[in-house]
């Protein structure tokens, strides 16, 4: 999440020129999109790899010789955003502090291959951040919030759909099962954040529209993605990802209470509180490990989960040393002889810290980690307000996807780079509204 653009015109916004029809240029996007984040963490034979990972050599394997299909679909999502913010008739604007603060994340990412301990790693990691910032520049200036959660669902639901019939077809599509989780094409951990990105989106398509409004069909389409939504959330719980489901619970929780009023949610709140501390009670009565069971979802591997990070996280800090303040350079702490050297430390496989803001600081630093911090609070608080102030469902999915990303960071990377398709919509959201609105309208409409 920490750089975005790499220019920006300080100008008049322009209104965007549609050059194909609405829904023609959406599902242009959504295919784009959804082809191009395959070739990132998706993996046809996931649920049958020891533990959902590849070994630590398959890692330092690609690490090394990196992915072409992945680097050629990037190629094309650079291209195609470049293609679309010529056609839009869009031009940057930097106004906000939002935008500002997305330029100096950007431009310390960009530096930090001056110190960067392996400059041509760091400097591979660099270009493919440039795509995806093109990329993001023109599907931002192309597509409002509210159709960008229509792409959202489309993909999510896609990948969902690919993750069981993958499963189904290599037989280890078993949720009656004792242990099982439900990977499909990802990790349990990256399937948690796909259900969520989708639930949320599905959310969004969902109040859309005011009831009043709808014609048949918008309700048609209502009814649909509230569907999607239950069907999401019932898979989220089946990736058993403690981490993501309580995030997502509490996401929801709060996307729901804005809207109301105060002393509405004060006594949701209690209400919560006092059915949380009852389900509690009543659990202990069964016994101590009834109650470990629950809360771990059934796997064998809940009692370790923060035990495990730690010495990863040991070994990462221990091996800063001077360079706390500044990092390795953009994601140049794992190389491939890093990775093979700290799995063969800890005994398994590994090639990332398990927490988002302690790779930051590997990358660049407590410098960095200030700036993207700062960054990642700015944008909630601004799709907060507007999801207040106006109640658009595309806004509060944004919103949901950022508070996820901000509570998932403590024991998890999957927000950390926009080559993942969950902060790619993120970053592609908030600079549509850093430097694609106008300030009045955007508090007028899901610009």
């Amino acid at each position: 999440m920490s750089a975005v653009l790499t220019t920006s015109v300080v100008c008049s916004p322009v209104r965007p020129r549609s050059v194909m029809a609405p829904w023609l240029l959406c599902g242009g996007i959504t295919l784009l999109v959804g082809l191009i984040f395959l070739t990132d963490e998706h993996r046809w034979d996931r649920s049958g790899l020891t533990d959902y990972v590849e070994s630590a050599e398959e890692r330092a394997t690609a690490a090394t010789a990196g992915n072409a299909a992945r680097r050629s679909a990037f190629l094309v999502l650079g291209l195609s955003g470049g293609v679309l913010l010529l056609c839009s008739g869009n031009i940057p604007v930097l106004r906000e502090p939002l935008g500002l603060s997305l330029m100096l994340a950007a431009g310390w990412t960009a530096v930090s291959l001056m110190w960067a301990d392996s400059p041509s790693f760091t400097l591979k990691r660099l270009l493919l951040l440039v795509l995806c910032a093109v990329g993001i520049l023109g599907i931002a200036s192309t597509l409002t919030i509210r159709r960008l959660a229509v792409v959202t669902l489309l993909v999510t639901g896609a990948y969902l759909g690919m993750g069981v019939f993958a499963e189904v077809s290599l037989g280890n599509f078993r949720p009656w099962a004792g242990g099982y989780r439900f990977a499909g094409t990802l990790h349990p951990n990256a399937q948690a954040t796909n259900c969520g990105a989708m639930a949320l989106a599905a959310f969004a398509v969902w109040k859309g529209a005011p009831a009043d409004s709808r014609t048949r069909t918008t309700r048609l389409v209502a009814q649909l993605a509230l569907l999607l939504f239950v069907v999401a959330l019932g898979f989220l719980l089946l990736t058993k990802s403690r981490t993501a489901i309580a995030a997502v619970v509490l996401v929801m929780g709060l996307v729901w209470a804005t809207r109301w009023r105060m002393g509405t949610n004060l006594i949701v709140a209690g209400c919560g509180l006092l059915a949380m501390t009852v389900l509690s009670y009543s659990l202990m009565l069964t016994g101590t490990q009834d109650v470990s069971d629950s809360a771990s979802f059934g796997r064998a591997d809940s009692q370790g989960a923060l035990n495990g990070r730690l010495p990863i996280w040991e070994i990462c800090v221990q091996r800063m040393g001077s360079r706390l303040p500044v990092g390795f350079g953009y994601d140049g702490f794992w190389t491939p002889e890093r990775i093979e050297d700290v799995s063969w430390e800890l005994g398994w496989s590994i090639s990332s810290a398990h927490s988002e803001y302690i790779e930051i600081v590997l990358g660049l630093g407590v410098v960095g980690l200030a700036l993207y911090v700062l960054t990642q609070t700015l944008a909630i608080g601004w799709f907060w307000l507007r999801y207040f102030r106006l109640g658009h469902g595309a806004d509060a999915m944004v919103l949901g996807l950022l508070l996820i990303g901000a509570i998932q960071g403590f024991m998890e990377t999957s927000y950390l780079h926009p080559s993942s398709f969950a902060p790619f919509i993120c970053l592609t959201a908030m600079v549509r509204l850093a430097c694609f609105s106008d300030h009045n309208l955007m508090w007028k409409e899901a610009v």
